[in-house]
């Protein structure tokens, strides 16, 4: 099923350089419509044991996760 904002999440990374905050109650579909939305380069969950480990252990961990330190022409995307 197509939900709304999938196209709104694709159009605000195609046209801006900047954060989306998307919020709202647990298990209502915010991974799932940003997966949906075909953007990401990939995401990372504070409930999953390994993720959370990952995302406290700081900037330099985490970017190697994701590749961040690999130059690329797609700007990386990255939910949490």
């Amino acid at each position: 099923m197509k939900r709304l904002y999938e196209d709104i999440i694709a159009r605000h990374f195609k046209h801006y350089k900047q954060m989306l905050f998307l919020r709202g109650p647990r298990q209502v579909g915010k991974t799932t419509i940003s997966l949906a939305a075909k953007v990401l380069t990939d995401h990372l969950n504070w409930d999953n044991q390994d993720h959370r480990s990952i995302i406290l252990k700081g900037l330099t961990p985490f970017a190697e996760v994701i590749n961040l330190e690999k130059i690329t022409q797609k700007v990386p995307i990255v939910i949490f």
